[in-house]
């Protein structure tokens, strides 16, 4: 009797222990995750053949800068002024891409301005009163031989009156931050347009961004209708990638140029922007152009694509306490192009887990940082998360 009560006793314990086990909270996955926050990229990138006078700078559009030389300070424009003549009379008057846009008729003031362009030596393009030209051929003679006449022609009949074109100018300038920029006139021929280096590219790049200012400054001729044939003054167009955009040559600005070019590099597309200003020398221009051709063919081969992670590179795991850790991993590839030595920040964001997550479910993202540019790569689960075990419950304690 008595040992049939022991027996009963044990039994009684026995089932309360196991339903007791079975009806406890089981702990919830834990996700631990083991990626650095920042990492360096391996190597420098190397000294740019920079010129030996002026002002320079280079930069990979999102890439981030390979650099500058001379300072950034406040020199004059010439006709890199030019860029802004441009981009302001196609903010105001927007030509479709493969469009001549509206037609300008050259007055007598238009003639005049050019006669006394020509007695003073300045760039110019013939015009005769009358002579009927389309907004495009206006831009390919303001931006291929660099004519000063056609400049103070397109803000007569952009806004009316030079002056009230120059305060658009500037305040055009003031919007896209340039702050060391500062215009007077709309040709660049007074030194007292000036500007700094990395204003400029980043006027280029805002340029560029208008189809039809691209086209045009690509091009390396143009036919008008009184001027005839015109050349582009950048000799360096099509070399080494080089697209554009802008060159500038007076007395007290020297050699002036502003370039963009683009390349690929190992099958990743890269556009440089970069700007010259106050070269010197018996041939300034003529030298502007040729530094920005070596510092172009230089920062190409400065530039890497990397793969910084592969689909299914393992970022965190799901811990549970009755099975192996179930891996947290990239959906896809990151490939980027890069400068050596670039910093790289991951901040990934995951979604709660739970018991019932399966395989390939979304776990959240990784944001990732590359110079200037930010990625965003999904994650997912590389197993499901299982619910504890039998046996696990029952010896857990």
């Amino acid at each position: 009797m008595a040992r049939g009560l022991v027996v009963a006793v044990v039994v009684a314990l026995l089932a309360a222990y196991v339903l007791v086990q079975l009806g406890r909270a089981v702990p919830r996955p834990q996700l631990i995750g083991f990626l650095p926050s920042h990492m360096k990229l391996a190597g420098e990138v190397g000294r740019l053949p920079w010129p030996a006078q002026g002002e320079a700078v280079v930069e990979v559009q999102g890439v981030g800068t390979l650099g500058s030389a001379g300072g950034d300070r406040p020199l004059p424009l010439a006709s890199v002024t030019k860029m802004m003549t441009a981009l302001i009379v196609l903010r105001d008057h927007p030509i479709a891409p493969g469009t001549e846009g509206p037609t300008i008729t050259v007055s007598a003031q238009d003639v005049a301005t050019y006669q006394l362009d020509l007695a003073t030596d300045q760039s110019v393009a013939q015009v005769a009163v009358g002579e009927r030209l389309t907004e495009f051929q206006a831009l390919q003679g303001l931006l291929l031989p660099s004519a000063n006449n056609f400049a103070d022609m397109l803000a007569v009949w952009d806004a009316g009156s030079v002056s009230a074109f120059v305060a658009q100018m500037n305040d055009e300038a003031k919007a896209l931050g340039l702050t060391e920029t500062h215009y007077v006139e709309p040709s660049g021929f007074d030194p007292a347009n000036v500007g700094t280096p990395s204003d400029q590219v980043r006027l280029a790049e805002a340029a560029l961004e208008n189809p039809t200012f691209a086209a045009v400054v690509s091009e390396p001729r143009a036919t008008l209708p009184v001027a005839g044939t015109v050349e582009n003054v950048d000799d360096d167009l099509g070399q080494d990638g080089i697209i554009g955009v802008k060159t500038g040559s007076e007395s007290a600005a020297g050699g002036c140029f502003v370039f963009a070019a683009r390349q690929e590099v190992d099958g990743s597309p890269a556009t440089l922007v970069g700007a010259i200003l106050g070269e010197q020398g018996p041939t300034p221009l003529t030298s502007a152009l040729d530094d920005a051709e070596r510092l172009t063919a230089s920062a190409f081969s400065s530039l890497r694509v990397v793969t910084l992670f592969s689909r299914g590179r393992v970022v965190a795991h799901v811990e549970v306490p009755w099975a192996r850790p179930v891996p947290i991993v990239t959906a896809r590839a990151l490939t980027v192009l890069v400068l050596p030595g670039t910093e790289v920040a991951y901040r990934p964001r995951y979604r709660s887990v739970h018991l019932d997550t399966r395989r390939r479910s979304d776990m959240g993202t990784l944001s990732v940082s590359v110079g200037q540019r930010r990625f965003s790569v999904p994650l997912v689960a590389a197993g499901s998360v299982p619910g504890p075990t039998l046996s696990w419950r029952l010896t857990d304690v």
